[in-house]
């Protein structure tokens, strides 16, 4: 009786730790380019793993747009609002929600303990992606995204 009770136990505590499922992504990037894998996403619940293999380091920053989805964000030009980020000035109406500095991948000494490990849990909202070394913004300077629900804040 007691090997059933254990059983179920050790059953119980596998599922409930499994049962919530985080969807993970690699993102290769550099300081003028940077490979998004989504433009939408529906949970804003996810981990990216950053990989720099160009400079030594650069500053990666993501911003809030807000809490409306920006219709045509690909016809928009956001890099005035990147240029002001970068000198000092944070626009009003933005939130800049995470600073990293994305270390190269030959300078990682602990690859199981990775620095361009990020873990986000978003709300509903428009996103940007930028750094801060680039020789002139442009489209590839930087990218959009939106979370469509606030599912990364439902607990069930």
């Amino acid at each position: 009786m007691k090997k059933i009770f254990l059983l179920i136990g050790i059953l119980l505590i596998f599922i409930i730790s499994c049962s919530d499922t985080n969807t993970s992504y690699e993102v290769e990037m550099d300081a003028e380019e940077i490979n998004w894998p989504f433009e939408s996403i529906d949970n804003g619940k996810f981990t990216v793993l950053f990989k720099n293999s160009t400079q030594p380091k650069f500053l990666m920053r993501l911003g809030f747009l807000g809490e409306q989805i920006i219709p045509n964000k690909d016809q928009k030009d956001f890099c005035p609002i990147i240029e002001s980020v970068n000198s000092g000035t944070v626009p009003e109406g933005v939130a800049i929600f995470t600073q990293i500095n994305v270390i190269n991948e030959q300078n990682i000494q602990n690859k199981n303990d990775h620095p361009n490990f990020v873990s986000y849990s978003l709300p509903k909202g428009s996103y940007i992606i930028f750094t801060d070394k680039f020789d002139k913004c442009n489209n590839d300077s930087y990218v959009t995204f939106d979370v469509n629900t606030m599912d990364a804040f439902n607990k069930e």
